[in-house]
């Protein structure tokens, strides 16, 4: 008779998690694939998570596991912390969404503009892809220009204008429904590609918009020396430098990667850590960009005084407001972030010898509170059972080891401790043992 822990990788999850299974058959039949956002979406079910603690997650069959995915790197605090979770709830018991200004929408962009360097003003909306949306917009209203330059890799949302190029094998739209106009207005370039960036840069570009981290929150990184560059050839030319810091703001250091390599673009995207655990985002940057947005009509750069709209009916709400104050106010020294990324660092040590000690060609990296794996040479990939092979494989044998993550990519929060990183350790250890077993990895 088989237990749990018998059969293949695939077995194993399906028997570990049968109420998960359960609820995606009903899933299935209100949600197309079960799910409401791509990301969580697993072959062949996702699991689905009851409750959050700490740096621990709990699904509905009663298992718990340390969680790297943390949110999609919204949870800096990891799950249901006191001090937020008591902020929230006094405004909760005095209104939820009051449909005007409340004190703490200036007092979260005020914390914003203290901490991220190139921030003189702050436009706050519910979501990441919304932010990297009004910032194209505002680029376009200032330089009178159409065309937005993007690098392959680098991922900024799901709307049409920036769906376009996300990953490096993919130069067109990233989804179906994206008009060819919207398309053409959008030039995807390789970061390594000097010659097609600087033809790019000449070709009526409004702005240029990358993840200072490189693409992916860094599962592809920058060449040294890249940014400084892009840096002087923007301003050169009048187009306007966009970092986009909805993962990276707030982790790499208080005031994001442009502080951590003093340079700043003219406009940046916040999510994410920003919100506390609440959807947000924001667009923060020069106060002469930002300016098109405001109720006159004289101010500069404006084309034919029109000024920039911009709605929302939940951004800067009274519940994100609050739980983002009360997350920002507790990064003013760095503290915080200094002793998770020396914790990080360590994790990521320790991975790679586990690599080495099962002989397996690859490596983990990253920076700050943010890890990546990349096997350097893979055997058999067994699309049939296990989706798109060996990443699939190793999610979904560390969700049977008790660690929940993403395919290619972890992170860490301030409050995952050494009993879990020994978890993660041990974790990694057995899948990769399963890994070779199945032939997904064959040790050199």
């Amino acid at each position: 008779m088989k237990t749990n822990m018998d059969g293949t990788i695939l077995e194993r999850y399906v028997n570990k998690h049968p109420n998960s299974q359960k609820h995606n058959h009903l899933a299935l039949q209100k949600l197309p694939s079960g799910v409401s956002r791509d990301v969580v979406y697993t072959d062949p079910f996702p699991l689905c998570i009851s409750e959050g603690h700490e740096g621990s997650v709990t699904d509905i069959d009663g298992i718990c596991y340390v969680d790297v995915v943390m949110g999609n790197g919204a949870l800096l605090y990891g799950h249901s912390n006191p001090e937020i979770l008591k902020a929230v709830s006094t405004q909760i018991a005095n209104g939820t969404h009051l449909g005007s200004c409340v004190e703490q929408e200036y007092l979260w962009a005020q914390m914003v503009c203290n901490l991220l360097p190139s921030a003189e003003q702050v436009r706050f909306t519910s979501t990441g892809s919304e932010a990297t949306q009004l910032a194209i917009r505002l680029a376009r209203a200032y330089t009178g220009r159409n065309k937005y330059i993007r690098f392959s890799g680098h991922y900024h949302g799901w709307h049409d204008g920036i769906a376009i190029g996300s990953n490096l094998t993919n130069k067109g739209a990233d989804s179906a429904g994206i008009p060819k106009q919207i398309v053409e207005l959008a030039n995807i370039v390789d970061p390594r590609n000097l010659q097609q960036l600087q033809c790019a840069l000449k070709d009526d570009a409004a702005a240029v918009i990358l993840e200072p981290s490189g693409g992916k929150a860094g599962l592809v990184p920058l060449e040294p020396g890249f940014i400084q560059m892009l840096r002087e050839e923007t301003t050169r030319l009048g187009v306007i430098l966009i970092f986009d810091e909805v993962v990276s703001g707030f982790r790499w250091s208080t005031g994001g990667i442009q502080q951590v390599i003093n340079i700043q673009p003219d406009l940046t995207t916040l999510g994410k850590i920003l919100g506390g655990g609440f959807s947000c985002g924001a667009v923060a940057g020069r106060e002469d960009i930002m300016a098109q947005m405001a109720f006159h009509r004289d101010f500069p750069g404006a084309i034919n005084n029109v000024r920039v709209h911009h709605g929302g009916t939940f951004s800067a709400n009274p519940i994100v407001a609050t739980a983002g104050l009360a997350t920002l106010r507790s990064l003013d020294d760095g503290t915080v972030l200094k002793t998770l990324n020396q914790s990080s660092q360590r994790l990521r040590e320790r991975l790679n010898t586990v690599l080495r000690k099962h002989g397996i060609a690859g490596k983990v990296y990253g920076e700050a509170s943010v890890f990546h794996i990349q096997f350097e040479k893979k055997i058999e990939e067994k699309t049939i059972s296990i989706g798109q092979g060996i990443y699939d494989a190793l999610k979904m044998e560390l969700a049977n080891q008790g660690v929940l993550m993403r395919r290619f990519t972890g992170i860490l929060s301030s409050v995952h401790t050494e009993e879990n990183i020994e978890c993660i350790v041990k974790g990694f250890d057995s899948a990769f043992n399963h890994l070779i077993e199945e032939h997904f990895l064959v040790p050199l």
